[in-house]
């Protein structure tokens, strides 16, 4: 990528340099204009939305809402504390954390039964192998149990 970028800027050059030898004196001041206008227009609008920036930071509704965000990142930070200093203790103990769930077997069990449902979703596939001239058999696959003749 950054030999196609090189050699497209050096095209882009060389265009712009064979150009300009080839403008009159009229038409350079005419393209050194242009380029100053688009140059102040530039620096307006920077100099617009800069002024727009400074306004919204000094808004209350930006104040109201740092302050929000200051209020979350708080409890998080605190949560994440609490939740670091519980881990801590419970190494520094060895005991087990008692906040995990206990299963029982029964119920896991009788959700990894299989229903009658799932039987129903089964396809049978019959494989048919039938010879050939060549000696290689061919082998067809029909689903469903259904099987031509």
């Amino acid at each position: 990528m950054g030999k196609k970028l090189a050699f497209g800027l050096g095209m882009i050059s060389a265009a712009a340099y064979v150009v300009a030898k080839n403008m009159t004196p009229a038409e350079k001041k005419m393209v050194r204009d242009r380029v100053a206008q688009a140059a102040t227009n530039v620096k307006e609008t920077a100099l617009k939305y800069d002024r727009y920036l400074h306004e919204y930071l000094a808004s209350a509704e930006y104040q109201q809402q740092r302050q929000d965000w200051e209020a979350r990142f708080m409890q998080v930070k605190q949560a994440a504390r609490t939740a670091a200093e519980t881990i801590r203790e419970q190494v520094a103990t060895g005991s087990k954390p008692e906040t995990t769930p206990a299963i029982a077997r029964e119920d896991l069990s009788e959700s990894m039964t299989p229903s009658d449902s799932d039987d129903q979703l089964q396809d049978d596939i019959i494989l048919k192998t039938m010879p050939v001239e060549n000696g290689q058999p061919t082998e067809t696959f029909y689903p469903n149990g259904q099987v031509a003749d």
